[in-house]
């Protein structure tokens, strides 16, 4: 009689407590007779796979435990390469709107009437504040250019040195608010008219600037011509000329804005139009007389400021 250990397979006597090859318990293990030789051999092949599993474990225990230590042992870096190839998600996000806006301006530009796709909802807001920028920018440039001009005259006429102030970074902001307003308010106004008085609600007010801006982006290119030819110099016709022609996009815009709304109520569309008409000019006049009375004061001082 024996006990088999059912650890590792090796044969042990009868009354033996653990196992002298692997030290596994043995005691509730029942005693068995080993009869024929061929039951021997497969105890002993057994046993000996047992011994090489054993062998093969506590190899790669070893390989584990040094792999952990050489980790342990030098910090683990960062990947530059990757941080450095991975695109930053804000920049991707401005590329990706500047794409979608480009795309607006040239299909507002090739069929200004018709809109026939869903754009970003910011993307007639950026017109606006584009095409003011450039307008305001135009009109300042052309302003000092004349101060200049005229300052020059009269040194030539009464053979005195002036100080030959320009306008300053202050006016040219409060030039860019105003135009801003103008055109705000315009767009504005086209919206109440178009949703108030015709209960055209399918669009709300951003998606309204949006179709808006789509009648008349093309004074984002007439601006930015202006703005160019401000800089050459000798063209403060021609500059006016496009300011104007700007002036008259906008205009278009809002009566296609009123006269293209889908009307829901029984308030007739030319009334509406001529209601909203009177409603931007007493807005329009309200925004001359706080502007005007801003650039006068700066006028004033700066005349005072020249040396006779």
């Amino acid at each position: 009689m024996s006990k088999i250990c059912p650890n590792c397979g090796a044969e042990m006597s009868a009354t033996a407590k653990f196992c002298t090859a692997c030290g596994f318990n043995l005691s509730n293990v029942t005693p068995t007779e080993a009869t024929t030789n061929g039951n021997t051999n497969n105890v002993q092949s057994t046993a000996a796979d047992a011994a090489n599993h054993q062998q093969q474990a506590a190899a790669q225990a070893t390989t584990q435990d040094t792999t952990q230590q050489a980790q342990q042992a030098e910090p683990v870096q960062p990947n530059q390469q990757q941080a450095a190839t991975e695109p930053n998600p804000n920049v991707e996000a401005t590329k990706e709107y500047a794409r979608g806006y480009w795309s607006y301006l040239l299909d507002s530009v090739k069929h200004p009437f018709t809109i026939d796709k869903n754009f970003h909802q910011y993307f007639g807001l950026t017109s606006l504040i584009v095409t003011a920028l450039f307008s305001a920018w135009s009109v300042f440039n052309v302003t000092n250019s004349t101060i200049g001009s005229a300052t020059g005259t009269i040194d030539s006429l009464l053979g005195t040195s002036t100080s030959q102030n320009k306008l300053g970074f202050k006016a040219f902001i409060e030039l860019l608010i105003m135009i801003a307003l103008f055109e705000f308010v315009t767009a504005s106004i086209s919206y109440v008219v178009a949703y108030a008085f015709l209960g055209d609600k399918r669009y709300n007010y951003l998606n309204s600037l949006n179709n808006y801006a789509h009648f008349t982006n093309i004074a984002v290119f007439v601006s930015a011509g202006a703005l160019l030819f401000s800089l050459l110099g000798d063209t403060k016709g021609f500059v006016f000329f496009l300011l104007a022609l700007t002036i008259l996009l906008f205009s278009v815009a809002f009566v296609t804005q009123v006269f293209k709304a889908q009307a829901t109520t029984n308030f007739d569309r030319v009334y509406a139009y001529i209601l909203g008409m009177v409603i931007l000019a007493f807005a329009y006049f309200i925004i001359s007389i706080i502007f005007g009375g801003i650039f006068a004061s700066s006028a004033i001082n700066m005349f005072s400021n020249l040396n006779y």
